[in-house]
């Protein structure tokens, strides 16, 4: 029983960590095409642009999943001061 609960604890630690890390790399992404010499005449999807449009992660554009990435960030920036001011 006391074993679960720890793997359990440990996981859900590894995906609060992870799920942290992906909005950080959304909220600071840039789209790589925008400084790309050959834009006009790139027929095939280069691995950064691969990578821009997977962190999306299914949203319709990248604005919003930004949006969504800088609310949740701000959120969580908000409930931490907010816990160590109640501390004192």
């Amino acid at each position: 029983m006391i074993q679960t609960i720890k793997t359990n604890t440990k996981e859900f630690g590894i995906i609060l960590i992870d799920s942290l890390y992906i909005m950080y790399k959304i909220a600071i992404a840039r789209n790589p095409c925008k400084k790309c010499i050959v834009r006009p005449c790139c027929s095939e999807m280069c691995s950064k642009k691969e990578y821009y449009i997977r962190l999306m992660l299914g949203y319709d554009s990248m604005i919003f999943a930004k949006s969504v990435a800088y609310f949740s960030l701000s959120a969580l920036i908000f409930s931490t001061i907010s816990l160590v001011i109640t501390m004192f």
